[in-house]
């Protein structure tokens, strides 16, 4: 009592304070803790009464770090009554089995096995791998329960953990007969568990059981053999890389393939060899999913796939291309000048972009090469955003597509896309484009054909502009460009124009509103467009005639009718021109009618009418037009009449050139028409015309009409007429097949090859003096071997000595095709016309010729005599 005296009196009255303060913490501390506990088991009592509302309860009242703590409350009093389940109701299973997980204490184990074996088993299972204590706790479990189904509870409680089986095998050695049998389990767990300890096991009887491991149901286990499985003998390995290799190629689950795919690379590098030779297309799409990107062979075989046809195998080829930035690189380093590349490129990111992998398309943004351009405008079209189209149309424009063909591609394709995909400010960009440059046909024409009737508000305010604008030259472009769009944007504007002063718009302006207006086919303006029809010229009338021809019945026939049994004399004739295309035969008898009319414009528009009708009981009476006094209306029926018909019709126009009294606008006409005309017989008519004196004008007129005439028929009277013909004709029909150019000359050869002998000299003939074999004879020299051997070919058709002469020249070609294709020709000249064309080429003046006819002969006479 002394020294606590002396010691109170040491002290300061804080400390004691302080002291006292701690002490009654730690009581009440005590005495909460002692309270928490009885109102804890008092629950749990009433848990055994009402289960459901009082689990919930303490679920929600107590954190699993304050039902840890009760675990011994819990234990006591789940003793008392089992039947309860209590672990189970309030989640203390759960929460013992992630203790023993993270920390692989004894008691946390020891509660697992008293109270939730069926749960928790596999998890006292892996605390065991780790700790001596759990170890020592689990082989007594196992000896208290000593049956195969321990084993089985134990694996059936895990979901396929990972653990090591090394250690496992270890700790259940003493039953390695159990846990073999259960590698023939029906369920997977316990054969999962099974053969991760069998793997360790050196006995063949485990062997066994992990080759047919390979074809387990389970996925899992199938990984895991192809994982860890490790044959010891050389003859097993190859068996392993074997299985491996049929797994990565045939198995239906992407995580077997993959490891199936690493443990090759890891394990069995030197006889893994990528190929699909001799598999199939799902072989080989399992093998593209699986690609290294830093591997050469497996980019190139990536590169193979995305270039063929199959889709389904484009897709993974595709997407291995574009996370390995292969496709980026095709895209951007790409040249115009490798056009093999460029070809090659273009088609694999094409395929690429049909399989919906387009990412490469954002290095669009960063200053493309004009290749880049050409590639992304083929993509953009269908595919990509529209953002990347106004790049693309920013960059294209910069080009001139008449500078090359290549950059003429390049703008077509940024302007279709444009057009076609483009948003609002693409569209826009565009519609300023337009209006810019709409002097500059190369680039307006096309861009105008390309717009789909999308962003009216961007576009149709600019067309109009370009419609009003009476210098602007493209009006069918425009035309088709507007009628794209829905009226109501511009119907207004069109009708305003249409029905204004003549001094408000220039005509030009007018006639291009007027057919925009006639286009659009609206049944509401079928009265406007018969009587504007004058603003067109006749012959615009007559082709305007194709859309007055979609309105029909008999509204549309009374309107018509009624404007015939009018005044106005333009609005007749422009009807009557525009009229036949409807095919209406109510229409005929009044059009014969107008033959009589007193105006001149309506007189040629019945004559013009009728005879597009095909009407014949008319034919005569248009003819007795030629008659008519005005010169206009002569004109007109002259050309109608050439055009449009038959053979005895046109025999009135072999007089026509001859006759003195008709002024020479008429014969003009005459022959423009039967330039247009389809019958054969005005080919020789025309012959006629070159017959007789004409002016150089009309002469001119008929060469150029005659050039047209391309037709095999009517290249065939052409001929004719040049056999027959006196030299001055001869010479006008010879400047004839000189204007046609190339083209007749094909047309000729065609001829040729129908061998019809009367004609044969005179094609021959005309082909020498065109230059036509001149030209194939320096085609014998061309660097590729079809082109000299199709040269050959053409020679030995015509024939001729001059055709002969290249014939001898090609005779020591180095390709062995056209030495055959030379050879055969010679052979036809075992003749005696060969024999003089023979003769003439052995007394050529070249030298060379010579030389090679000779030498061509003996090779003849070789040949025969073999």
């Amino acid at each position: 009592m002394e020294n606590v005296k002396e010691i109170y009196q040491m002290l300061p009255a804080y400390a004691w304070g302080i002291m006292l303060v701690i002490l009654a913490v730690i009581i009440g501390t005590r005495i909460w803790r002692i309270g928490s506990r009885r109102k804890f088991r008092r629950l749990l009592l009433k848990l055994i009464d009402q289960p459901q509302s009082a689990a919930a309860f303490i679920r929600k009242t107590y954190s699993p770090q304050e039902i840890l703590r009760m675990s011994k409350i819990i234990d006591r009093s789940t003793e008392q009554k089992p039947q309860a389940k209590l672990p189970e109701l309030i989640g203390a299973d759960d929460i013992w089995i992630e203790q023993v997980q993270r920390s692989s204490q004894v008691k946390w184990a020891e509660l697992i096995l008293k109270h939730a074996p069926e749960k928790g088993l596999f998890s006292v299972f892996l605390a065991a791998l780790k700790s001596g204590g759990c170890a020592s706790l689990f082989k007594k479990w196992l000896e208290e329960n000593d049956d195969l189904l321990a084993l089985r509870r134990v694996a059936l409680s895990g979901k396929g953990e990972l653990f090591s089986g090394r250690k496992a095998l270890d700790l259940l050695y003493d039953r390695i007969d159990q846990v073999r049998e259960m590698a023939g389990d029906p369920e997977w767990a316990p054969r999962y568990m099974a053969l991760k300890v069998l793997l360790h096991d050196n006995d063949d009887r485990s062997a066994r059981a992990l080759w047919e491991a390979f074809h387990d149901p389970h996925s899992l286990i199938r990984r895991t053999v192809a994982e860890e499985f490790w044959p010891v003998t050389e003859e097993a390995r190859q068996k392993l890389y074997a299985e491996l290799l049929r797994l990565l190629n045939d198995d239906f689950v992407f995580e077997v393939r993959k490891a199936a795919k690493q443990r090759i690379l890891r394990d069995f590098k030197d006889l893994y060899i990528l190929s699909a030779r001799g598999l199939s297309t799902v072989q080989i799409l399992h093998l593209l999913e699986q690609l290294d990107p830093k591997s050469d062979t497996d980019r190139n075989f990536a590169l193979h796939h995305l270039g063929s046809t199959n889709a389904e195998l484009q897709l993974p080829a595709a997407r291995f291309l574009s996370k390995t930035g292969v496709l980026e690189k095709l895209f951007i380093s790409v040249a115009l000048s490798d056009r093999e590349e460029l070809e090659r490129n273009r088609k694999l990111l094409n395929n690429a972009a049909r399989v919906n992998v387009i990412g490469f398309l954002s290095a669009l943004r960063e200053k493309p090469n004009p290749a880049t351009l050409l590639i992304a405008g083929d993509i953009l079209k269908n595919k990509g955003e529209a953002e990347l189209i106004f790049h693309l149309v920013g960059q294209a424009a910069r080009l001139d597509p008449e500078e090359s063909p290549d950059h003429a591609e390049i703008f077509n394709a940024a302007f279709e896309c444009a057009c076609s995909r483009g948003n609002d400010a693409v569209a826009d960009y565009v519609a300023r484009y337009i209006l810019d440059h709409r002097k500059e046909r190369r680039k307006i024409v096309p861009i105008l054909g390309m717009i789909t009737g999308i962003q009216p508000m961007s576009f149709v305010p600019v067309l109009l502009s370009l419609l009003k604008d009476p210098e602007f030259s493209e009006r069918p472009a425009l035309h088709e460009a507007l009628v794209k769009f829905d009226p109501s944007f511009y119907l207004d504007t069109l009708i305003d124009i249409i029905s204004s002063d003549r001094e408000k718009y220039p005509h030009i302006v007018r006639i291009s509103a007027f057919q925009v207006f006639g286009m659009l086919g609206l049944s509401s303006c079928l009265q406007p467009i018969l009587e504007h029809l004058p603003i067109l010229p006749l012959h615009n009338a007559r082709e305007f005639a194709v859309y007055l021809a979609k309105y029909n019945g008999k509204h549309f026939t009374d309107r018509v009718l009624e404007i015939l049994e009018g005044d106005d004399g333009d609005v007749r004739a422009a009807v009557i021109a525009s009229i036949p295309a409807t095919e209406k035969k109510e229409f005929i008898k009044p059009i014969r009618d107008a033959l009589k009319d007193a105006d001149p414009q309506v007189r040629s528009s019945a004559a013009w009418a009728l005879l597009e009708y095909g009407d014949t009981r008319s034919v005569k009476d248009v003819r007795e037009q030629l008659r008519d006094p005005v010169e206009f209306v002569r004109r007109q029926v002259a050309r109608a009449l050439a055009e449009y018909g038959d053979d005895t019709t046109l025999s009135y126009f072999r007089e026509l050139c001859t006759d003195e009294y008709e002024v020479e606008s008429v014969k003009f006409a005459a022959v423009e028409g039967l330039g247009r005309s389809k019958k054969p017989a005005a080919v020789s008519i025309l012959v006629e015309f070159l017959k007789n004196p004409l002016s150089g004008e009309l002469y001119q007129k008929t060469l150029s009409v005659l050039s047209y005439k391309k037709d095999p028929r009517e290249l065939t009277v052409l001929i004719e007429e040049f056999k027959d013909a006196k030299t001055k004709v001869r010479t006008s029909l010879k400047q004839v097949f000189e204007l046609m150019g190339t083209e007749s000359e094909e047309k000729l050869v065609e001829l040729l090859q129908e061998d019809i002998p009367t004609l044969r000299p005179y094609i021959t003939t005309l082909l020498e003096e065109t230059g036509f074999i001149e030209h194939t004879v320096r085609r014998l020299s061309h660097r590729d071997p079809e082109v000299r051997k199709r040269a050959a070919e053409l020679l030995s058709m015509i024939g001729t000595a001059a055709a002969f002469r290249g014939i001898v020249l090609a005779s020591r070609d180095p390709d062995e095709q056209v030495r055959i294709m030379v050879t055969r020709a010679l052979e036809k000249l075992g003749t005696r016309e060969g024999n003089k064309i023979l003769e003439k080429l052995k007394q050529d003046p070249d030298r060379k010729i010579r030389k090679y006819t000779l030498w061509a002969i003996e090779r003849i006479k070789a040949k025969e005599d073999s």
